[in-house]
């Protein structure tokens, strides 16, 4: 540890010294050092340590602290055979380490699941924050953690794992799922499918494909402690029943965030909403929907605001008839054959989660 104190002219201790009697000094020092020295050893004081590229062969470097550690952060730029080494060396002593954050780079995908079968050896892992391109040994790895409570999935490479192989289900309690690359509408099944204790689920996504490809459009099984759901999806495509399903998997729902954008919406998009989504969320206590993208009308330019502005009034006289507490706005702006609409309705200002 290194101090502005120390720092200081040699001429200035020696100055400060002459005030005091010799064994003064060398009692008062040699106090401080034992007291730091029982801090620094107490069973009490435990660390959040952020592993770099070099801290491995510094000298310096403090291994004693692996059986305190509560939080460890492998670093973005460190390479992932030092994430290797360092788990396969001590992964054993990391005995309060509760929270764990790696970051696996394309270039090391082919060590995933070795690292995630060493996290098995981490007694009291309870969050896990895991960077990287998913298989299915590696899947399988982190369901049999036992003690894992959430997990953090960032998703660079999109994989559909082969569900059917599976037979190991987990009670994590939250998931968090971002995928950099396409929304793969099959890997969220297989996640939650395989976690029916699950309270609390994110997903972040896009749809980077041509192709229609619907989510939440099939019921497969039922997520009965699910509470708490947020999903921010940008294009892909929702069929008219697909919520009717989601809330058939997660009939306990009480707290629904639904951020959409699309680049087009279909002028049938609202009659849709209004007539097939509206009446399944309704039924959640508390809920967040942002919708964005430009909507499309079939008419002529001078019709097109008048058509807009019905189905404005059609949208907020539907929406806050059927709840009184709900906060509706609708926003729109006219771009020639394009009108950009943003759609929010709020009520989770009601409730702290």
């Amino acid at each position: 540890m290194t101090t502005c104190a120390e720092q200081l002219p040699t001429e200035i201790w020696l100055m400060i010294f002459r005030y005091f009697e010799v064994h003064y000094i060398v009692q008062a020092f040699h106090s401080l050092n034992s007291y730091f020295n029982k801090i620094l050893s107490s069973n009490h004081l435990s660390f959040y340590l952020r592993l770099k590229q070099a801290d491995l062969t510094d000298p310096l470097f403090v291994k004693s602290i692996f059986h305190r550690t509560r939080y460890l952060e492998c670093s973005i730029r460190l390479r992932i055979l030092v994430t290797l080494q360092f788990l396969q060396s001590y992964s054993h002593q990391l005995l309060q380490l509760r929270k764990l954050s790696i970051h696996i780079c394309r270039a090391g995908e082919c060590y995933t699941s070795t690292i995630c079968q060493l996290l098995k050896q981490i007694p009291h892992l309870e969050h896990l924050s895991l960077f990287c391109a998913l298989d299915k040994t590696s899947f399988e790895s982190i369901l049999t953690i036992p003690t894992l409570k959430t997990c953090h999935l960032v998703l660079q490479v999109s994989r559909s794992l082969p569900d059917q192989l599976f037979t190991i289900n987990h009670s994590i309690r939250k998931l968090h799922v971002l995928f950099l690359g396409s929304l793969d509408n099959q890997l969220i099944y297989c996640l939650l499918r395989h976690m029916p204790e699950v309270r609390q689920v994110k997903i972040f996504g896009s749809n980077y494909s041509f192709g229609i490809q619907t989510v939440f459009n099939e019921r497969l099984f039922t997520l009965s402690n699910l509470r708490y759901l947020k999903v921010k999806f940008s294009n892909g495509n929702f069929n008219k029943d697909c919520f009717t399903e989601l809330h058939s998997i997660m009939p306990c729902l009480r707290y629904f965030q639904f951020d959409y954008s699309k680049h087009i919406l279909s002028q049938s998009f609202i009659d849709i909403f209004l007539s097939s989504w509206w009446p399944i969320i309704e039924q959640i206590p508390y809920i967040r929907i942002n919708i964005k993208g430009h909507l499309t009308m079939e008419s002529n330019d001078d019709n097109i605001q008048i058509n807009i502005g019905e189905y404005r009034q059609k949208f907020l006289q539907r929406v806050t008839q059927s709840n009184k507490t709900t906060n509706v706005t609708w926003t729109d702006r006219d771009y020639h054959t394009l009108t950009y609409i943003e759609i929010l309705i709020d009520n989770f200002s009601l409730k702290k989660i």
